[in-house]
């Protein structure tokens, strides 16, 4: 399990800026390209949420997978990740025991 301070600074941009972006970087020769695939829960009071937290499991490239407890804090976010294999990963999505 690792931990650690995410603190993020976000822009919204509109779809022609994030086309321009995006086009300028896949010609890049140092173009990287990832699949982020994300499942979110919480229950139908939305508690989670409303405790100023989130989880999450993400899927990269369909190979990587993660547990991420996210709890807002002042000076950034305290994240804390757990890797997971594909059967946990299958066994979570289906019955939503963890």
């Amino acid at each position: 399990m690792s931990k650690n301070i995410e603190a993020e600074d976000r822009c919204l941009i509109n779809e022609e800026q994030y086309n321009r972006i995006f086009n300028d970087y896949k010609n890049s020769q140092n173009a990287t390209f990832l699949t982020l695939i994300n499942h979110y829960f919480d229950d139908e009071n939305l508690s989670i949420r409303n405790s100023h937290q989130m989880l999450r499991i993400r899927s990269t490239n369909d190979k990587d997978y993660e547990l991420t407890l996210k709890v807002k804090g002042d000076n950034g976010d305290l994240e804390i990740n757990e890797p997971l294999s594909k059967e946990e990963v299958n066994h979570i999505l289906e019955t939503l025991e963890f």
